[in-house]
């Protein structure tokens, strides 16, 4: 995840994530090309292959490619939480005034911890956490972009107060 924006109204948080597309993509061609070679030259278990490699591929493709975008919007007074993937487009809007901050969830994984961020709302005296990507990650990053939306929401904290005296 980056900052795309990060004004004193606004402050977009986005995720792409070309590198798990494209070797998505690449592992989806490498099985139809083996599939369709196997096929051409005469054996129909090619379409196993094919069918099975590709499948697999699109499926996954499908199921752990989806773009994230977090807009943290003052002047509306929303959260708005957009994800596209090849299934679909989703939407969601929360009230900025019920976030209480950003975190950290950590998982253990083969090669150590995994992370990724969250928000955590208020919602009838109880807090609940909401990620913002679905997979977690081993990649650096996740502790800045929680570190940058926290301090984002302490800046407004600080900026409403200040004219009030």
């Amino acid at each position: 995840m980056k900052v795309t924006r990060n004004t004193r109204d606004q402050l977009i948080v986005a995720n792409v994530p070309w590198l798990l597309s494209l070797g998505l993509i690449g592992f989806t061609l490498i099985f139809l090309a083996i599939g369709m070679s196997v096929v051409m030259s005469g054996q129909l278990m090619g379409f196993m292959f094919i069918v099975i490699g590709g499948g697999v591929g699109l499926f996954m493709l499908a199921v752990m490619a989806r773009r994230t975008q977090v807009i943290f919007d003052r002047s509306t007074g929303t959260v708005t939480m957009r994800s596209r993937s090849v299934t679909g487009y989703t939407q969601t809007h929360r009230a900025l005034d019920h976030l209480v901050r950003a975190e950290m969830q950590t998982t253990r994984g083969k090669n150590g911890d995994m992370h990724r961020p969250a928000l955590v709302f208020a919602r009838r005296g109880a807090e609940t956490a909401e990620p913002l990507i679905a997979l977690y990650t081993n990649f650096g990053n996740t502790g800045r972009i929680v570190a940058e939306i926290n301090a984002w929401l302490d800046a407004g904290e600080v900026d409403s107060g200040a004219g009030t005296s």
